[in-house]
């Protein structure tokens, strides 16, 4: 049976009738924690770079960390003279989708040889570990982020700062 030790088998339905589903594990059950380092980081843009669309790729997981996915980009579409009215563009010139975006941290996570599952929203928790380590008041970390309430979050960055 080991090898349906991810199914969970339910009640049946009638008599002559059993269903197993899958049962998803929970995240934290996959992540060993919900932040990168500045190192880790780094390395992550670094093997973003390592390939056609190196720049593009480099500058988004920057800019995700950097400002915890909330920055205004409207000087750099300015800057590189596009014609379309998107800062990141996919190869066909349609807009860089959120699922793209995602795709692409896992793609340079797995080149950069992480031992977890890396995804967009880490970066946003990477920048407020960051930011806590660097002594920044857990206001002024709710107000980059553009959190409503920090209760939820005020004790992960407070942990952060001390354990980084």
């Amino acid at each position: 049976m080991p090898a349906l030790r991810h199914l969970k088998v339910i009640r049946p339905i009638s008599e002559k009738c059993a269903v197993a589903l899958p049962v998803r594990k929970p995240n934290a059950a996959n992540r060993s924690r919900e932040h990168l380092t500045e190192r880790e980081v780094e390395r992550l843009i670094e093997a973003a770079k390592d390939n056609r669309w190196g720049h593009r790729d480099a500058t988004m997981v920057l800019l995700a960390f950097r400002h915890g996915l909330r920055a205004v980009l409207r000087r750099l579409q300015r800057e590189q003279g596009s014609r379309s009215p998107f800062v990141f563009v996919s190869e066909r010139s349609a807009p860089f989708s959120k699922r793209g975006f995602q795709a692409m941290v896992e793609r340079a996570a797995r080149a950069a040889d992480f031992d977890m599952k890396i995804h967009p929203h880490m970066l946003r928790h990477s920048c407020g570990y960051k930011l806590a380590n660097d002594g920044v008041d857990t206001r002024t970390i709710q107000s980059y982020l553009g959190h409503k309430s920090i209760q939820h979050h005020r004790p992960i960055y407070r942990a952060g700062a001390d354990a980084l």
